[in-house]
């Protein structure tokens, strides 16, 4: 029973008790087995909501890129949303790699993980809200998207690229309010999932479920 235990407490969640008598110890392995199906039936539910999200952002993503197409052209759409994409990517591939770090019992890596998961949230943030506000500094940046665009544009700003150009291109001869819109509509999908995936999160690491958890706590 204290190797199946320990096999559960290193992340093989599969692991069950044999209950072979009606004794003391076959009542512990039958605790045992209980308490391993709730666990696991909890977090297999947590992962499958924050999966749920995840969708509506994968989908969200591919519902801008259509719209964009419309008003700019497959190829322009494609370089503007690159930073988009990339943080969607990565924030759809992070959400496996922290649920296997609670079930492998590792503060650590789960709050590096942690961290992967609000900088892209708050990058796909912070690049919604330059497109919607090109005249205001948003984020870590310290300049408008417009005069970055114009830097970009003129070569006063290190072209880093991955779409730079293609965006710079986008602010100066594209972006007014109807191909903003789809933007809008965009930030409004993303915030409100991203909300949903905040508090699942700190479900995830509650007490009662994680000793070691605290909540997440980032809003938008």
């Amino acid at each position: 029973l204290s190797d199946i235990a320990r096999g559960f407490a290193d992340g093989d969640w599969s692991r069950r008790a044999e209950v072979l008598s009606n004794d003391e110890v076959g009542v512990l392995a039958n605790s045992f087995n209980h308490m391993a199906d709730e666990l696991g039936g909890l977090y297999r539910s947590l992962e499958q909501k924050v999966d749920e999200q995840l969708n509506i952002v994968i989908r969200a993503d591919e519902t801008l890129q259509k719209e964009l197409e419309t008003y700019v052209g497959i190829d322009m759409a494609n370089g503007v949303l690159h930073f988009f994409k990339g943080y969607v990517s990565e924030l759809v591939g992070a959400f496996p790699m922290f649920f296997q770090t609670l079930r492998n019992h590792d503060p650590k890596e789960s709050e590096t993980t942690l961290q992967d998961i609000r900088f892209n949230i708050e990058e796909l943030k912070n690049w919604t809200d330059m497109v919607l506000s090109p005249d205001q500094v948003v984020g870590r940046e310290g300049i408008t998207l417009r005069a970055w665009s114009k830097g970009i544009l003129s070569g006063d700003v290190e072209n880093q690229g991955g779409g730079v150009v293609a965006m710079a291109t986008f602010v100066k001869e594209k972006l007014n309010d109807t191909t903003q819109e789809p933007f809008r509509r965009y930030q409004e999908t993303v915030l409100a999932a991203a909300t949903k995936l905040n508090d699942l999160l700190n479900d995830a690491l509650q007490p009662q479920v994680h000793p070691w958890g605290a909540p997440l706590g980032w809003t938008w």
